[in-house]
């Protein structure tokens, strides 16, 4: 396990509330809502990919389909807890396979640092985009 795999297993718990004291979590997923209308009005399906405990996932429920997937038991489980309706599975960036296509694909943060093979994880994110 990683340096950082150990911390996000470790913090999963308390990243919540460490995260909020620096991120204004409403207004970044205003932000991100308004940069994925202005590309595409019509987005109705959202996938996030290391979503964590799924922040996002929580704020942008109310305005598409959304479903999340992170590497961290751990992470997935408070996701879980917090907002069971939505679908938050543990995997990979680079080999998780939804079965189905989305409109939108996110990444947040510094997430995608976090991976080796950077080309391999958009290349999956791309599969899952709605051509």
């Amino acid at each position: 396990m990683s340096e950082p795999d150990r911390w996000f297993t470790k913090s999963a718990e308390v990243y919540d509330h460490i995260y909020e004291q620096v991120v204004d979590y409403d207004h970044e997923a205003d932000v991100v809502d308004q940069l994925v209308r202005e590309r595409l009005a019509t987005a109705k399906t959202l996938n996030e990919f290391a979503c964590g405990t799924g922040q996002f996932l929580e704020r942008l429920a109310n305005r598409y389909d959304v479903v999340g997937s992170d590497v961290s038991v751990e992470m997935v489980a408070v996701s879980n807890r917090k907002i069971p309706d939505v679908e938050v599975r543990e995997g990979d960036m680079r080999t998780i396979d939804w079965g189905r296509r989305f409109h939108v694909a996110l990444c947040l943060f510094s997430s995608i640092g976090y991976v080796e093979d950077t080309e391999t994880a958009v290349a999956n994110m791309a599969r899952h985009l709605v051509p």
